[in-house]
C-alpha cells in the first residue's frame, strides 16, 4: 500500500492550487479513516 501515501501526496499541490477545499478534506478524511493505523509521522514535515 505504499502507493497511497505516494498518490495522496501527488494530489496535495492540486488541491490546495484549487478552490474546491472540500476535495482535499475529502481525500484527507479519507486517508485518515482508511489508514488510522499508519505511522504518519514518518513523511509528514
Amino acid at each position: 500500500m505504499d502507493r497511497e501515501p505516494l498518490a495522496i501526496s501527488a494530489m496535495l499541490p492540486e488541491a490546495l492550487g484549487s478552490q474546491n477545499r472540500r476535495a482535499l478534506i475529502l481525500g484527507w478524511a479519507y486517508y485518515l479513516d482508511a489508514f488510522s493505523s499508519y505511522p504518519l509521522r514518518t513523511w509528514l514535515p
